[in-house]
C-alpha cells in the first residue's frame, strides 16, 4: 500500500498494487469497520471526461483526501484520446460508494473570477485541500488558487494581480517542497482550508518594495485579504520573513490554521527576533445589542422597537 490518510470515524483511505488472475492494477479504497471498498481503479475510465483513463495514485504528492463523512478527493493525469499536455490531470470527489463521482475540475478548464485557467494539477502536494463541506481548495504555481463548490470552479487570487493591501503583484511561485515554507519561495504553498470554508495560504508578492511575502486569507463572504505580510509592523519592528505550516493531508485545516478563522504562524523580525504569533479575525458584531452599548438588556428591545417605528437600518438584524 502507500501511503494512507484518516479521518477521525477511522476511515482509512489509501492505494495499493495488487494482482488479480495475471493482470495487475491500482485499486484506491476506503476501509470502514474491517471492509476495504474500491471507490476507483487506477487506468480504468476517468469519471467526466469522455474517452480518457485517469493515471496512478502517488500520494506521497498529497494527491488525496478524506473527510469526516466519508467523502474523498483526488487527483490523477489524464490520457486518451485529444488529451495533451495543457489539460493531462484532474481533480474529483467521490461520495461514500456507490455515489457516482463527480469532476472537481480538469486542466485547462475556464473558471469564474478572472482569466486564467485551471493549471497543472500533478504533484499538488500542500496545494491541495478538501474539509468536511465537501468543499475543494487547490493551488497551481505561477497561475493561481482556486476554489471549488463541486458544480462549479471559482478564481480566489491569480498569478499578476495586485494584492488586496500593500504594492507588487501576487507571484505564486516556487510550490515548497517540504517542511515550513521558505520566504521568497513561498508559492500558494500549503494551502488550508477549513470547515467555515474560509482558505488561507503563503504566497510570494512580486516586484514589492515593502515585502516579499504574505499570508493570504479568503472568505466566501469577504473575499481575498492579507492578515499578514513582511514589511508589516509587529510587536515594535518589522517583519522579515513569515512561515505558514500546514498538514492538510486528510482534508483537516492544517497545523496553521483553525475553523475560527485564526492563523498560527512563525515569523522573524529584523530586530533578529523570532517567534510565533496568532492572528485572530475580528469579532462578529453582536447583532441583538441593537443600542450598542455592550451588553444585551431589555434597553435592546425598546432600542429595537424605535428603530423598527422608525425604519432605522438598526431593525433590520437578518440584512434582508
Amino acid at each position: 500500500a502507500s501511503d494512507f490518510v484518516i479521518n477521525d470515524q477511522g476511515m482509512l483511505a489509501f492505494a495499493y498494487f495488487r494482482r488479480v488472475g495475471g493482470n495487475a492494477d491500482t485499486p484506491f479504497v476506503i476501509r470502514d469497520n474491517g471492509a476495504n471498498t474500491v471507490v476507483i481503479t487506477a487506468f480504468g475510465p476517468a469519471p467526466g471526461i469522455t474517452g480518457a483513463t485517469i493515471g496512478g495514485f502517488t500520494n506521497s504528492y498529497g494527491m488525496y483526501r478524506i473527510n469526516n463523512i466519508g467523502e474523498t478527493a483526488f487527483g490523477t493525469g489524464v490520457s486518451g484520446s485529444g488529451i495533451d499536455g495543457l489539460i493531462n490531470s484532474a481533480l474529483w470527489l467521490a461520495p461514500p460508494p456507490p455515489s457516482p463521482i463527480a469532476l472537481v475540475a480538469q486542466e485547462g478548464d475556464a473558471v469564474s473570477g478572472g482569466g486564467a485557467t485551471v493549471g497543472d494539477l500533478q504533484g499538488l502536494s500542500g496545494n491541495f485541500a478538501f474539509n468536511d463541506n465537501g468543499v475543494t481548495a487547490f493551488g497551481t504555481s505561477s497561475v493561481g488558487v482556486y476554489y471549488s463548490l463541486g458544480s462549479s470552479t471559482q478564481l480566489i487570487a491569480e498569478a499578476g494581480e495586485s494584492p488586496p493591501r500593500g504594492d507588487g503583484t501576487l507571484g505564486l511561485q516556487g510550490a515548497p517542497t517540504g517542511g515550513s515554507p521558505i520566504p521568497g519561495n513561498a508559492g500558494p504553498g500549503w494551502l488550508a482550508l477549513n470547515n467555515s470554508n474560509q482558505v488561507a495560504f503563503l504566497t510570494n508578492i512580486a516586484g514589492s518594495t515593502s515585502g516579499d511575502d504574505a499570508i493570504c486569507l479568503y472568505h466566501p463572504d469577504s473575499g481575498l485579504s492579507i492578515p499578514v505580510r513582511t514589511g508589516d509592523t509587529l510587536f515594535g519592528n518589522t517583519v522579515g520573513n513569515l512561515w505558514f505550516q500546514v498538514d492538510s493531508i486528510t482534508g483537516e485545516e492544517g497545523t496553521g490554521f483553525n475553523d475560527s478563522g485564526e492563523i498560527a504562524f512563525r515569523y522573524s523580525l529584523l530586530g533578529g527576533v523570532t517567534g510565533l504569533a496568532l492572528w485572530q479575525p475580528d469579532p462578529a458584531p453582536c447583532t441583538p445589542d441593537t443600542n450598542n452599548d455592550g451588553m444585551l438588556t431589555p434597553a435592546d428591545f425598546t432600542a429595537w422597537i424605535n428603530a423598527f417605528n422608525n425604519n432605522l437600518p438598526e431593525c433590520d438584524q437578518n440584512g434582508d
